[in-house]
């Protein structure tokens, strides 16, 4: 999410059709709404360094991968989404929980995270975490 409020900041990608609460915090300035292209440039690397972090750590397939990539980020960004709507309007957050599903921006940065962790491909015996050489006295 920092990526995208820094690409806010910048004003980079204005354009194109805007995403409801990509940016639940800003609820209340207006600027919570995002451009679609400015979303997928925050959230495509964030799914492919999540699914390399992955593949080095568990050595699953692409497959496994991008299914956990969406399930974490899934998680993660209705959780916050929904603690970020209840500090905004001074409510509790399992009043907020349901309205998650309804929000476009957790639906379309859940995709670009899983569309990154698909671009590395398969993991190859040579990328994988037993080839990698350890640092130490030799």
């Amino acid at each position: 999410m920092g990526w995208l409020y820094l690409l806010r900041g910048a004003g980079v990608l204005d354009a194109g059709p805007r995403l409801s609460r990509a940016l639940p915090l800003e609820q209340l300035a207006r600027g919570d709404d995002q451009p679609l292209l400015r979303v997928a440039l925050a959230w495509v690397p964030a799914g492919l360094a999540a699914g390399v972090a992955l593949a080095w750590a568990t050595g699953w397939g692409r497959l496994g991968r991008a299914l956990g990539v969406g399930v974490v980020g899934f998680v993660v960004l209705f959780v916050t989404g929904a603690v970020s709507d209840a500090i905004a309007v001074n409510e509790s957050v399992t009043s907020k929980l349901g309205e998650q599903f309804s929000q476009g921006g957790l639906w379309i940065e859940v995709a670009c995270l899983v569309i990154g962790s698909l671009l590395i491909g398969r993991w190859s015996s040579a990328g994988s975490r037993d080839s990698v050489p350890v640092a130490g006295p030799t």
